[in-house]
């Protein structure tokens, strides 16, 4: 594997390559801000790698240890982009990932991916559009109320994307549209970047494509399909699978080696509220249906 390329950049410079060579063809881009993101970051670009070793993988962190931490052999990163932003700014170092690329056709991944087969696809779905994302079936429901697209057209209505997987080439129509998302994501002041990024695509000129669940797969929806083998990204977000949870405790080993700290810690860290609480409905669920199961069990026998 190549030496790391190391690119100096903040949220609002433009990302120059030290040895001037220009923008690779193709690679992968993560945002890892945080150690907790960090940790999920390299765990999802480990199994990336798994599949496409020589496919170039950036990532854009604020942990200060970062290139020392890109430069150890078992870390499966290619270009390491520190960043100034916190964590509670991430959301808009995604939206500014267009700036960050040092690739002429990139890939997105959210943090908590797990890549599971082939993503050449994605690339060449670029030769036909400017970017892609996957379709909601249903209208947006994570923040409450409605909240107006524009005089006709109010959220909930309208049809909505996920933003955890997008393809993206490197065009003045993508530069126009990652700054009209992120001046809409500053505009209504969410948590969320969807409802700024439903702004973008229906005000913008760039050529979207939509993308289906096999390129960005909820873990409810991947647990429940009869093909998995066709499913490349699970998109597990809040509710990891056992399995997962025992990826990001073992990435989480090596990163505190490198960086002196401890695995518990970080993962404690990980499992912050919010993860905990999903993971606990998840069991309180499971356990509801096996109860309602085993009830039905029992009537049964019993009528016999």
């Amino acid at each position: 594997m190549p030496e790391p390329v190391r690119l100096e950049l903040t949220l609002t410079g433009v990302p120059v390559l030290e040895n001037n060579v220009g923008k690779a063809e193709q690679g992968v881009i993560y945002v890892g801000i945080g150690t907790p993101h960090l940790v999920m970051a390299l765990s999802s670009a480990r199994s990336l790698k798994a599949h496409h070793p020589s496919l170039p993988v950036a990532l854009v962190s604020d942990v200060d240890e970062l290139q020392q931490l890109a430069s150890a052999r078992d870390m499966p990163v290619d270009v390491v982009i520190p960043s100034e932003c916190d964590k509670d700014r991430n959301r808009r170092a995604k939206i500014s990932v267009g700036q960050f690329s040092p690739f002429a056709k990139s890939l997105y991944l959210d943090a908590d991916t797990h890549i599971a087969g082939r993503l050449d696809p994605l690339f060449a779905l670029l030769d036909y559009c400017d970017i892609a994302f996957r379709v909601n079936p249903f209208g947006q429901s994570k923040a409450k109320g409605a909240h107006r697209i524009d005089e006709s057209l109010q959220s909930d209505i309208a049809p909505h994307w996920n933003s955890g997987v997008f393809p993206f080439r490197d065009n003045e129509r993508t530069e126009t549209f990652f700054t009209s998302w992120l001046e809409a994501f500053d505009r209504r002041g969410l948590r969320y970047d969807q409802f700024a990024l439903v702004d973008a695509i229906l005000h913008g000129t760039a050529v979207v494509l939509p993308l289906d669940y096999r390129w960005n797969c909820p873990t409810n929806i991947y647990l429940g399909h009869r093909r998995t083998a066709d499913i490349r990204v699970v998109h597990y977000a809040s509710s990891p699978t056992r399995k997962q949870l025992v990826r990001l405790d073992r990435e989480a080993k090596i990163v505190a080696e490198h960086l002196g700290s401890s695995r518990s810690s970080i993962m404690e860290e990980m499992m912050d509220d919010r993860f905990k609480a999903r993971i606990q409905s998840n069991i309180a669920h499971h356990l509801a249906e096996l109860v309602g199961w085993a009830r039905s069990r029992r009537r049964t026998s019993r009528s016999r």
